[in-house]
């Protein structure tokens, strides 16, 4: 009899997992996957008492991780614990099926002219979790529990999910409909063949290949590396299972190729903050993006083992092997993070290569989506780290928030100026405040948002537009030398009526320091012109120290200098309360949630309605001398000149053209 090929896991795959248990380096993972097995087994179901997420949310990643523990062991424990597990589904209903009553996720859609039941991104949670566990745990399983399984999933997982994948790959392609064409791609390669089941599973490949073709300018790509990362971390699924059951491939997951490096921008560095016992991965977040966050195991399996990107290897090394933590109560944790595939599925022998080592420039700008980045280098340790969002493309959709220009600074493993992250849904701060031009490192007057009017709302079909504007985008440049990099944006026509000018500009010297210049000239709106600076002081570990006109940023692993020179003094400082959020939760007044005086705001307030302005980022060692910062405003030129660790910098800095002089040294003309 020809033995039945696993969708998840090799034969091969199998033998690593029991090899990898007793390997030191994955202590950490066995040890937390048996525990999560074990819970499972106590409690005879997937859901504990201490969450505070519902079984949608962890079904998946823990039938995954009780399926692992059943391989490596054997234990008959798991086996009933598994038994459980798809039996706590045999009296739920098609409601439960098709998961919350959230506004975004409609319960019916009209396919093929008919008002039809669909699921959505909590039906392919718990549609994925019955499929995997199933086919991971198999063996164990009685004809009584196996038969359970595949009827849930003609009950309801078919059904839903095939309607939902019939509508959405016409209606619109985005992050949701990866997911779930995933989860009915899965589905279907274990139910009995019939006359329908071949064209079924052509339109699941043929709607995650629309979905790749997409990627870059759909509703995921550019709505922030958190809604990249969970269509991706789905998508690996569905990529194993073609290659394992039927030697596939996606048409065109070559396109995801560049995605990696889009991601791996985002990813500043592995910072140490109070209220986290291991150091912690940091991402420079924009839109509904945490500022804690990081490529779980499937995203980077993905690109480590199905694409053989040798810097997937290394992320692997550094970023999962390696054990950080995560904050704990945040959807990215339920829905995300499943290490125990890196038992089973890391390849001891797979090429590793750093971004460094792989050639990955210190700046970059992606042009489709406006994400711009300057670096001093990719040791995720002492990095500095700048990152720009213009909007360029202008092609993110629900989760975008009125921040053109808006910008980040990590350093030395540490946040200094941050943008304010990600709060719940369903809490009034997201509204009122994280999206808001008002919340962001960005110029406004009186606080009013920027005037973005493509965007869309989101999963109900009557408020898609039929037409996306880019009339009113931000431009994003850039400027690459091997000592100094320009990025600029211009946002003027991001605000309405639109301003004569608003140009960022930002030169990287050297991996040194950052200069950023400000040309501002609103269409004389009356109205206070302000730029709010959220300074991460969540942590209460962050000292404001005023130096001779300047600011020192003191955080325990390293400093930041920052001084700034407007033309004719026209800008004052002030401080008020702001927020910072760690992650995001499906719930409001979660602990990763911030409260009013979770950050400090650093507000320039400009005198008129034009600014120009410099200002010096300049990261330090504890106790390190101050660099100096001269700049003299004469007509339409503005002359820097810095000072720092035995080097003398000049800028001379007009708008049709930009010099630098190093003495003694390089000389560019931008």
């Amino acid at each position: 009899m020809e033995m039945r090929k696993k969708m998840l896991l090799s034969q091969q795959d199998i033998e690593q997992l029991k090899r990898h248990i007793a390997d030191p380096r994955f202590a950490h993972i066995w040890n937390a996957t048996k525990e999560t097995a074990d819970k499972i087994a106590e409690y005879g179901s997937v859901a504990f008492p201490t969450d505070t997420m519902e079984i949608w949310y962890v079904y998946r990643n823990r039938s995954i991780d009780l399926g692992m523990a059943l391989l490596a062991t054997g234990d008959a424990r798991y086996a009933q614990a598994a038994h459980q597990v798809l039996h706590e589904l045999a009296h739920r209903d098609v409601d439960f099926w098709q998961g919350p009553h959230y506004p975004n996720r409609p319960r019916t859609q009209i396919v093929d002219g008919v008002e039809t039941l669909v699921g959505e991104l909590e039906t392919a949670q718990l549609t994925m979790g019955v499929s995997l566990l199933y086919d991971l745990a198999y063996e164990a399983l009685s004809e009584e529990d196996r038969s359970l399984a595949i009827s849930l999933l003609q009950k309801f997982a078919h059904p839903l999910l095939g309607a939902s994948v019939r509508f959405q790959s016409k209606k619109w392609v985005m992050n949701h409909l990866c997911v779930i064409s995933v989860a009915w791609l899965m589905a279907l390669n274990l139910m009995p063949e019939d006359e329908t089941r071949e064209a079924d599973l052509h339109l699941a490949t043929h709607s995650l290949d629309l979905w790749i073709g997409n990627m870059e300018s759909d509703g995921s790509y550019g709505e922030g590396y958190h809604y990249w990362g969970y269509p991706v971390n789905c998508l690996f699924f569905a990529m194993q299972v073609l290659k394992n059951t039927k030697d596939a491939h996606l048409d065109h997951e070559g396109r995801i190729a560049r995605a990696f490096e889009w991601a791996i921008y985002h990813q500043a560095g592995i910072s140490v903050e109070k209220g986290y016992e291991k150091p912690i991965a940091a991402a420079v977040n924009f839109h509904d993006c945490p500022r804690f966050f990081q490529m779980e195991a499937p995203e980077a399996l993905l690109f480590a083992n199905i694409t053989g990107n040798p810097v997937a290897q290394w992320y692997l090394d550094h970023f999962l092997i390696a054990d950080l933590d995560r904050p704990t109560e945040s959807l990215h944790i339920y829905w995300h993070r499943v290490d125990s595939l890196l038992l089973a599925l890391y390849r001891d022998d797979q090429r590793s290569l750093s971004p460094a080592q792989a050639g990955y420039a210190g700046a970059r700008c992606f042009f489709d989506t406006g994400y711009q980045f300057l670096r001093s280098g990719w040791d995720m340790e002492t990095d500095l780290v700048f990152a720009m969002e213009s909007g360029g493309g202008t092609r993110s959709r629900s989760h975008e928030h009125h921040d053109r220009n808006s910008f980040v600074v990590y350093s030395g493993g540490e946040l200094f100026i941050a943008d304010p992250g990600h709060s719940c849904y369903r809490g009034k701060r997201h509204n009122t405040y994280d999206t808001q031009t008002k919340a962001h490192s960005t110029w406004a007057v009186d606080g009013k948002n920027q005037c973005l009017n493509y965007l869309e709302m989101g999963m109900i079909a009557t408020e898609a537009r039929d037409f996306t504007s880019y009339n009113n985008a931000a431009q994003p440049t850039q400027q690459l030398h091997p000592e100094i990099s320009l990025m600029a944006s211009q946002a003027k026509r991001c605000y309405e009526p639109a301003w004569q000018d608003y140009t960022r500009r930002a030169f990287m010297v050297y991996g040194e320091y950052l200069l950023m210049w400000d040309s501002v000239e609103t269409d004389g709106q009356e109205g206070k012109l302000e730029c709010p600076l959220t300074l991460n002081t969540r942590d209460g570990q962050m000292e404001i120290k005023e130096e001779k006109g300047a600011l020192r940023l003191v955080r325990p692993r390293s400093e930041l200098y920052v001084a700034m020179a407007a033309k004719d003094d026209q800008i004052t400082l002030y401080q008020e309360p702001g927020i910072l959020h760690d992650a995001y939760h499906i719930r409001p007044d979660e602990a990763v949630e911030g409260k009013e005086g979770s950050a400090t705001r650093l507000v320039l307030s400009a005198k008129g309605k034009a600014v120009e302005n410099v200002m010096l980022l300049c990261p330090l060692k504890h106790g390190e001398e101050a660099p100096s910062f001269q700049a003299e405003f004469e007509g339409d030129e503005i002359r820097v000149t810095v000072s720092l660790r035995g080097h003398v910098d000049h800028f001379t800095l007009n708008k049709p053209e930009m010099r630098f002089q190093r003495e003694n040294g390089a000389r560019y003309i931008f």
